[in-house]
């Protein structure tokens, strides 16, 4: 990614103009959660915590976790992320965060 993802979520979240309270109220998270995603850029967070951020934002799930500096390949990539994100939410939230950290930990492996 060209910036990582607290920073991403930093910025969408002063351009919506909430505040790290409004947002944890907005996605059920607590501020302390919000206040560490933005802080520490090696915290872990679950696709699903991450889908709840982005609805709170007003953004797509993509949105959070597409490289900007990407070409259009990202974009087809759209339907997949929402097929992803209805499968987790169809599961309980533990197998969901299970599955999202083993994502996650293959996407940090990953060339860049």
């Amino acid at each position: 990614m060209s910036s990582n993802l607290g920073d991403k979520i930093r910025r969408y979240r002063l351009q919506a103009q909430l505040t790290q309270e409004q947002l944890a109220e907005k996605s059920g998270l607590s501020v302390n959660f919000i206040s560490k995603i933005e802080r520490d850029s090696q915290q872990n967070i679950s696709l699903k915590r991450l889908a709840e951020i982005a609805t709170a934002l007003g953004v797509s799930l993509e949105d959070l976790v597409t490289d900007e500096s990407a070409n259009g390949k990202d974009a087809c990539l759209s339907g997949s992320y929402k097929r992803l994100e209805s499968y987790l939410d169809s599961l309980p939230i533990e197998v969901a965060d299970q599955i999202s950290a083993g994502l996650l930990l293959i996407l940090k492996t990953q060339p860049k």
